[in-house]
C-alpha cells in the first residue's frame, strides 16, 4: 500500500492511495478527512478479479470468471459517515458443474446507497441458448427485503441424462431473503424431450405412475 496526505486545520488531505493484491484486487483513492465537523470527502476506485470469489462456491466446483469494478464515496463526518458506491461486470462467466450449465458474457451494474442495493441490470447467455436478465432492489438491513424481476428468455437446459428443455418466462422474488421470500411468475415449456433408459439400475426404485 502506498499513500500521501498531510495534516492542517484539523483535516487529513490524502492526495493519493494506492493498494493492489497479488494482481487480483487494486484500489486507488483520495479525498479529505476533518476530525471533526462535516467535510468527510473520500472516494475510492478499484476493481477486482472475480475468481476471488471462487471460496464460496469452491463445494460445487464452480468457477467464476471476468473483472468487477467498484466506485464509491464517504460523505458526511467520522461520527456519521454515508456511504455511497456502484459495481460493475462486464464478460464475466460462471461454470457450474453440478448443475452443469455455463453462463457467459455475464454484465450488469448496481449501485448501493445507504440501506438498500438497486440492482440496475444484470444479464447473461447460457451456453446452450437462451438469456436471461435482472432488476430490482434489496434491503441491506433488517430482514433483507427483495424485490426483484427476472425475465428468462428461451433458456435451454439439460440434465446431461435425461431430459433437455427449452423455457421462457417472468419471475418476480419479494419479501424478507432471511425468512419466507416468495418466488412467484409464469413459465413456458417451449419445448422438451426426455429419453426413458432402456433398463433401469436394479438398485433403483421405480416410480409408481
Amino acid at each position: 500500500m502506498n499513500a500521501t496526505s498531510s495534516f492542517a486545520k484539523g483535516k487529513v488531505t490524502l492526495a493519493s492511495l494506492s493498494a493492489t493484491s497479488a494482481g487480483r484486487l487494486t484500489l486507488s483513492g483520495s479525498g479529505t478527512l476533518p476530525l471533526s465537523g462535516n467535510g468527510l470527502n473520500v472516494t475510492v476506485n478499484g476493481s477486482a478479479l472475480l475468481v476471488l470469489a471462487n471460496r464460496f462456491v469452491a463445494d460445487r466446483d464452480g468457477q467464476l470468471s471476468g473483472v468487477m469494478t467498484m466506485d464509491a464515496r464517504v460523505s458526511g463526518s467520522l461520527t456519521n459517515p454515508q456511504f455511497s458506491s456502484r459495481v460493475a461486470t462486464s464478460g464475466a462467466g460462471y461454470v457450474d458443474p453440478e448443475l452443469n450449465f455455463r453462463m457467459q458474457g455475464i454484465t450488469g451494474s448496481a449501485s448501493l446507497n445507504g440501506d438498500h442495493m438497486v440492482i440496475e441490470q444484470l444479464s447473461t447467455s447460457l451456453a446452450r441458448g437462451g438469456f436471461v436478465s435482472a432488476s430490482g432492489s434489496i434491503g441491506l438491513s433488517g430482514g433483507l427485503l427483495a424485490d426483484v424481476q427476472v425475465a428468462i428468455n428461451s433458456v435451454r437446459y439439460a440434465d446431461g441424462d435425461l431430459f433437455i428443455a427449452t423455457v421462457s418466462g417472468n419471475l418476480a422474488l419479494t419479501g424478507n431473503l432471511t425468512g419466507s421470500p416468495l418466488l412467484a411468475g409464469n413459465m413456458r415449456v417451449e419445448n422438451a424431450n426426455i429419453t426413458v433408459p432402456e433398463n433401469f439400475d436394479g438398485g433403483d426404485d421405480l416410480i409408481d405412475v
